[in-house]
């Protein structure tokens, strides 16, 4: 096994996050990943490289993410090879929603706990400037809303001006999980306050990641504070196999599995590949 870093004693770590691949098919302007293709980790790779990390610690739970999961057309054949080796801890997957519907539904099938989708506002125009593909945010609200009735579901919403109540209120309607990404900004302040007062918000929880908020009618959402390092007591397993306990290795996509490049000599009447 080879780490990138290793700064804490791996048996003491809580979660495996797994990032198969830094392919994306989107183009979100929030995004912390700012290259968008690379090669998949094969299955049977990913099931030894398994093998490996359970021999040291086991998770308490594990994330998979990316890029994006959906350009993994065998996706579910990963989590079986999960679920083989660890039957009951909670496994949950990040995407941008690109997905469909079916999609989303075996992976519940085989073996997924929770889906966490990409939703950071409910307006169509505002949407599209988000993700920067031609798509319909209508559409994939409803398509939410119907995977959502396979099993759980959350949303995680970065902060724009317009869209705290608007997601708030999407969530709360369809009895969806709810993470607001970073802490609220000063133009959403007044927003949040207005919001609070109406619906009696009181701090479930806080700590030094996270204050989990509740409201008059027991809906809970979650409210993720912005950290200036990437200590999540998470072992990372990266797309080239090797492993990390820093996140921000995958923010800097290191570990990444490119094509081999060819240097191509250009002559004249000929291409000579070296």
């Amino acid at each position: 096994m080879k780490f990138l870093s290793l700064r804490h004693d791996i048996k003491k770590m809580l979660g495996l996050r797994i990032v198969l691949t830094y392919q994306c098919n989107y183009r979100c302007k929030f995004c912390y990943q700012k290259r968008k293709y690379g090669a998949v980790m094969p299955l049977k790779e990913f099931a030894e490289n398994i093998a490996n990390i359970a021999g040291e610690y086991t998770p308490t739970y594990i994330t998979l993410m990316g890029g994006e999961i959906f350009t993994i057309p065998n996706f579910a054949e990963y989590i079986k090879v999960l679920r083989a080796r660890w039957s009951d801890i909670p496994i949950s997957v990040t995407t941008n929603g690109s997905g469909s519907i079916e999609f989303y539904k075996n992976l519940f099938l085989a073996g997924v706990n929770n889906i966490t989708f990409s939703l950071s506002t409910l307006d169509e125009e505002e949407y599209k400037q988000i993700v920067n593909v031609p798509t319909s945010c209508q559409a994939y609200q409803k398509k939410i809303i119907e995977v959502s009735k396979h099993g759980q579901v959350r949303i995680n919403a970065y902060i724009y001006p317009k869209n705290v109540k608007a997601i708030y209120e999407f969530c709360k309607k369809n009895k969806l999980k709810l993470t607001f990404c970073e802490e609220l900004k000063a133009e959403n302040e007044h927003v949040f306050a207005a919001l609070e007062a109406v619906n009696q918000f009181t701090v479930k929880q806080q700590s030094k990641f996270e204050i989990i908020y509740r409201d008059q009618d027991g809906f809970e959402f979650w409210n993720y504070i912005h950290q200036d390092h990437y200590d999540y007591n998470n072992v990372v397993m990266l797309p080239d196999g090797s492993f990390s306990d820093d996140f921000g290795d995958v923010v800097a996509q290191k570990g990444d599995r490119l094509p081999e490049q060819i240097e191509v000599e250009i002559k004249r009447g000929a291409v000579n590949k070296k």
